[in-house]
């Protein structure tokens, strides 16, 4: 890690999460997502007192999924259900809107979409649009890295856990 002004914070509180969840049982991800926050800010601090430009923080991080949780979405990932949208334009838009809010239960939905109409296509033997395979693939990617980490299992085990729960193939 480069060091820069504020950097020992790093060690430091990485360490600090590292002990919350192993000494006190909290969940890794949500103990270092807590003191990441003050990493950034003691970051943020230090860049201002020296002169040297700094960003803005999104105070507003999702956090990961509990494993109950992400269990319990993908036992319940046929409930949600999101229409094809026959208009390129609006389905871009609307596939894209789905994909940076990253929430596992609209991602696992615009999955199923995409994947039922791609089976429809090709009985017709057509294939899916480009920016729609894009979407599937965005999705898939997004989706089976949050499971995987939630899940505590390999990331290619998850694709198959994602078909089996919404009664596709990928």
């Amino acid at each position: 890690v480069e060091n820069h002004p504020g950097s020992y914070y790093l060690a430091r509180y990485i360490s600090f999460a590292f002990l919350a969840a192993y000494n006190d049982g909290k969940d890794p991800a949500n103990a270092l997502r807590e003191y990441t926050k003050t990493i950034d800010k003691e970051i943020i601090r230090k860049r201002t007192e020296f002169g040297m430009d700094t960003i803005e923080l999104d105070e507003k991080l999702r956090p990961v999924l509990p494993r109950r949780e992400s269990e319990a979405l993908l036992a319940s990932a046929l409930e949600r259900k999101t229409p094809w949208i026959e208009d390129r334009k609006l389905r871009a838009g609307t596939f894209r809107n789905m994909i940076q809010q990253g929430r596992p239960e609209l991602l696992l939905s615009l999955i199923r979409c995409i994947c039922v109409h791609r089976d429809e296509l090709t009985m017709q033997n057509k294939k899916l649009a480009s920016a729609d395979r894009e979407a599937l693939e965005a999705a898939c990617k997004a989706v089976c890295e949050e499971l995987a980490f939630s899940l505590e299992c390999p990331r290619e085990e998850i694709p198959e856990q994602i078909e089996k729960a919404l009664g596709i193939r990928l």
